[in-house]
Formats: C-alpha cells, sequence, structure tokens
C-alpha cells in the first residue's frame, strides 16, 4: 500500500485546474493503486447478505425506510455499492460512487482491520487499528441512521443514504474473518504479534500474500472459493436461492446488548479466534517476492496441514454469512423499530 508520502507526491502531480469530475475520477483511479484487499465475499456472498436481510425484513417498519433510503432499491442489490465503487464491478459505476470516491480518498480503508490474530480483542492502540478501519466506519454508520451523529461520531459526513449503503456492506465484511485478523510474518517464517514482539514483521494483507497450493491466495479462497462451494453444497445456483436455503435453517441467536453500537466491536472480536483458524493449519513455504498490481511484496506458499482444511472453510464462510444477514436485520430493526 502506498504510503502518506507516496500519496501526496501523486496528489500533488493533479493539475490543480481539473474540473470536479475529472479530479474525482483521479482521487478513484489513484485508490486502485494502492494495497487493497479482495472484496469480501465477492458479489454473491454479499448479495445473499443483503436478500437475507430483505426477506426478513418484508412488512416491517425497517422495510419502509430502506426503500425510501435507496430510491425503492433492495439491500440485496446495494450490498455490493462499496465495492463497485472500488472499480469492482465491470457494469457499476456511477455519478454517485465518483462523487463518494472523491470525498472519501480513504474509502478503501473502511472494509478492514488488521488485528494480529493472536489477539483476543479489538483495541484501538493495536497494530492494524485505525480510524478509518471497518469497526469505526460501521459505528459511524450506526450512528447516522440512528440518528445520534454528531461531527465527531460522523467525521466523513455520510448521508443517511450513504450510511446505509455502506452498513449492508460492511456488515458482511466484518463477518469475512481475514477482513479482521490479520497474520504477520517475521524473518525465521513464523506468524507473531507484532503486539507483544516488536521485532522485524511483514503483514500478509489478510492473507493476500500468501498462495494456497500455488493456486489462489487465500484471502481470495475466502471470499469467492469457500462460497461458490457453499453455494454447491446448498444446492444454490444464485444469492437469492442460496439466502432462501439458509433462511429455512434454524435462526442462529439474536443479540442481546440493547445498543447496536457496541456490535460491530464484538462482532470483531468473535472473528478473530476463526481468522487464527484459518492461518494457523496452513505451512509457510519460503519467502519469495512478486510484483503485481500491489507492486513488488513479499509472498508465500501455503499448503493445508489437513486435507479437510477447504471444506473446514467452506463451512465456517456459510456459518458467517448466514450470521452477517440475520445480523444486517437485527440491525435495521433496532434502528427503525
Amino acid at each position: 500500500m502506498c504510503g502518506p508520502a507516496e500519496d501526496g507526491i501523486a496528489y500533488a502531480a493533479a493539475r490543480e485546474d481539473m474540473k470536479p469530475l475529472r479530479r474525482a475520477l483521479l482521487v478513484s483511479l489513484l485508490g486502485l493503486l494502492r494495497v487493497e484487499r479482495v472484496h469480501a465475499w465477492g458479489n454473491e456472498g454479499h448479495q445473499t447478505i443483503g436478500a437475507m436481510a430483505d426477506r426478513l425484513l418484508q412488512g416491517k417498519n425497517a422495510a419502509k425506510h430502506v426503500r425510501e433510503l435507496l430510491d425503492g432499491g433492495t439491500l440485496e442489490r446495494y450490498a455490493i455499492w462499496a465495492d463497485c465503487a472500488k472499480h469492482y464491478c465491470a457494469d457499476w459505476y456511477d455519478d454517485e460512487m465518483v462523487r463518494f470516491a472523491a470525498a472519501n480518498p480513504d474509502h478503501h480503508h473502511y472494509h478492514y482491520t488488521d488485528i494480529p490474530m493472536q489477539e483476543e480483542h479489538y483495541a484501538d492502540g493495536s497494530v492494524g487499528a485505525d480510524p478509518d478501519d471497518v469497526v469505526h466506519v460501521l459505528r459511524q454508520c450506526i450512528d447516522v441512521l440512528a440518528g445520534t451523529d454528531t461531527p465527531q461520531t460522523n467525521p466523513h459526513g455520510f448521508s443517511p443514504k450513504i450510511a446505509l449503503i455502506l452498513a449492508a456492506h460492511l456488515v458482511g465484511d466484518i463477518h469475512q474473518p481475514l477482513h479482521v485478523g490479520a497474520a504477520y510474518v517475521d524473518p525465521n517464517e513464523q506468524y507473531v504479534d507484532p503486539n507483544r514482539k516488536w521485532a522485524s514483521y511483514v503483514d500478509t494483507k489478510g492473507g493476500n500474500f500468501l498462495r494456497l497450493d500455488g493456486k489462489t491466495n487465500l484471502h481470495a479462497y475466502w471470499d469467492v472459493d469457500a462460497v461458490s462451494q457453499a453455494m454447491a453444497k446448498a444446492g444454490a445456483k444464485d444469492a437469492g436461492s442460496y439466502a432462501a436455503a439458509i433462511l429455512k435453517r434454524p435462526a442462529p441467536a439474536r443479540e442481546t446488548e440493547r445498543d447496536a453500537r457496541t456490535w460491530p466491536l464484538r462482532w470483531a472480536d468473535e472473528a478473530l479466534p476463526i481468522a487464527a483458524q484459518s492461518y494457523q493449519p496452513v505451512h509457510l513455504g519460503p519467502r519469495y517476492f512478486k510484483s503485481d498490481r500491489r507492486g513488488e511484496h513479499p509472498q508465500w506458499d501455503v499448503l493445508p496441514e489437513s486435507p479437510s482444511f477447504r471444506e473446514r472453510i467452506r463451512d465456517v464462510a456459510d456459518t458467517q454469512l448466514a450470521k452477517a444477514g440475520y445480523r444486517l436485520a437485527v440491525l435495521l430493526e433496532w434502528i427503525w423499530p
């Protein structure tokens, strides 16, 4: 990821007399050059979460507010909007996304946090935590939608519509364990917690620098392969049928904490040990370097220690998607009872 100095050089290179739209496009394109996650869950995973919430909210007051804010649109459709604003959708990049990207040049950061997997809890002072990470931004969206935001709790100036669009996506992101728990590797090719051992280490960028069996990186496996396999196991051909299949099962336990502003922090804490269970059962091969859209970076080929590794990720991904769908609905009901 480009550092602050590099970003500053890039922005300084832009002509001061550019028209607003051209300036917005440049900001967005510069964001593409930064090291970012593959979008969590892929389109089908996020759309499944949105489709579940659409169905769970039918006939309820929250559904009315969703329709009004999304101009008649659905959560299933808008669940991928925040990724499309990063140019991840071939057929959807509109003027509203241009304006959002221009007003939020660091919006790529909103989707994840990089807490060392060895930690038991998210903490603001942790390595990998950031004021613009998924925990903070999701909490800001909740404040905006609940009408309790202030300039301090809504530093980005999110409108209610943008807050809803982001919440529909970020509830999914925070349930993708590799969007919360990060693996850091020391020079001895061992996992290390940089909060406890201040030594040289490399962030594997949510598993993007770990290549599973020389084919796909671990993060992408969670986002795409595991979801596709879970859908196939459920006999689902698309997000709508997958959502319907999940909703036929027993629902997970509802949230018991009364203040929904505390939920993002708890969801992050819940994801940390799941992330650890994804990183720890793999053997790290020798470090080598690769050049790609992220620039030159270290990379490791990894080999799972168990033949059931992929099936376990598939089943955990299925569980996390189900939780996210129910929790998105419950969150919106809390906001609009």
